[in-house]
């Protein structure tokens, strides 16, 4: 097949190592082997595809390291290795400047985050999670990229969130979860125009500015399992949040009635904190319709009577553990 340019054979039950004649294939610039059960390693043949531009083969059975002979794949706009068994650090991409796409995430792979990654003017979809990381400790860095999605979650990252990501103007997904970050939640960072931030499982604490809410393009906010105090900003009401996660944190006070105006939510998860007073109605008549579908605000400190009014969406409802009045009240809108 000495004139192919795409090549898929992704999802089937392919098992063995990637056969060496594929690497003859010159022309090709697509290559696709992902979702099977190949082995081996990665030859170093690899650099043979000269005119190759997208690299999948996710989702396999790969180990050893990536050579670094895919360094001279100067064509390469996606690289794409996920949930491998790949070790070792990350060779030198610097010369591959048209990359748009580095997906290197569940391998087994240990380095420190390159000072020439940031160097890579085309770069958008950053994925590096499930590896062994540290950031670069020479100084500040100046990232010459826009990237609109960027996950480093489960990576061991400990210290600040770093200061570059607040001129990543065109982010849209920010994962750091599952790591050992710590500070307070970036001013900058509710600024942004962020579509998902996920930061759970981390050592953040203070307490949130009230602009993170004012932003309409936040809808999903995953800030569970850190060290977070102090109230919900009043501010959440003119948020158009979809997913907000709050629970095993530091968080107190009684929760803004606000929320229940929040048109598009449909999970609130505000379990294991220290919120008192009584929790707001979701549900007032049929002109004010709440989608709420997944509530826990179990293992709290509110009080007054059992809330009853959630709307007519309602799927998973946990309230136990908190100081609620024992009378019997009427579900009539569940």
């Amino acid at each position: 097949m000495t004139r192919i340019i795409s090549l898929d054979m992704s999802d089937n039950n392919f098992s063995g190592s990637i056969p060496p004649e594929l690497f003859s294939l010159k022309t090709l610039q697509r290559l696709d082997l992902s979702m099977n059960g190949i082995g081996g390693k990665l030859s170093g043949d690899i650099k043979k595809l000269k005119n190759l531009q997208e690299l999948g083969l996710g989702w396999n059975l790969i180990g050893g390291e990536i050579p670094p002979e895919i360094g001279s794949l100067t064509e390469l706009r996606i690289l794409s290795l996920k949930q491998n068994k790949f070790s070792g650090s990350i060779p030198s991409l610097i010369h591959l400047t048209k990359l748009s796409t580095v997906d290197l995430e569940e391998n087994s792979m240990s380095f420190e985050i390159p000072t020439w990654l940031f160097g890579l003017e085309k770069l958008e979809n950053l994925r590096l999670g499930g590896n062994k990381l540290q950031w670069n400790k020479n100084g500040s860095v100046f990232a010459q990229f826009q990237l609109t999605y960027l996950s480093l979650k489960s990576c061991g990252l400990e210290g600040n969130i770093p200061d570059w990501l607040k001129n990543q103007t065109a982010l849209r997904f920010l994962d750091l979860r599952m790591n050992r970050l710590q500070g307070s939640f970036p001013i900058w960072l509710a600024h942004l125009k962020i579509y998902n931030i996920l930061l759970s499982d981390n050592r953040l604490s203070g307490s949130l500015p009230p602009s993170l809410f004012q932003s309409q393009n936040l809808y999903l906010l995953a800030l569970s399992r850190n060290n977070f105090s102090g109230q919900i900003p009043d501010t959440i009401g003119e948020s158009s949040i979809i997913v907000l996660t709050l629970s095993e944190n530091n968080f107190s006070g009684s929760v803004p009635k606000s929320i229940s105006k929040i048109y598009g939510l449909r999970l609130l998860d505000l379990s294991k904190n220290r919120f008192s007073g009584e929790f707001p109605r979701f549900y007032v008549d049929y002109r004010v319709e709440s989608f709420l579908m997944f509530l826990d605000i179990s293992s709290n400190e509110f009080t007054g009577d059992v809330p009853t009014s959630f709307g007519l969406h309602i799927m998973m409802l946990s309230m136990s553990q908190n100081n609620f009045s024992v009378s019997s009240p009427e579900y009539s809108h569940l």
